[in-house]
């Protein structure tokens, strides 16, 4: 039997909406962030998330990827 890897999806936002909206979508941005280390607290990887690293992703591709364990103060 074949594993199926599952991929971290990556969700099209708007520039418009990027722009004009205050969207939380970097490690950064969340509660189980750990500042110094870069680490999560949650135990999941944070590089595809960290806020260099998304709008990189978003300034060559305009795509955002979004943790569905965000969880904002």
């Amino acid at each position: 039997m074949k594993v199926i890897k599952k991929s971290i999806i990556k969700e099209s936002i708007s520039p418009t909406d990027f722009n004009q909206l205050n969207l939380k979508f970097s490690c950064q941005d969340c509660s189980y962030y750990i500042h110094p280390e870069k680490l999560c607290c949650l135990g999941y990887k944070t590089e595809p998330h960290l806020l260099k690293n998304q709008m990189n992703l978003y300034n060559k591709c305009g795509q955002l990827i979004f943790c569905r364990f965000l969880e904002i103060d």
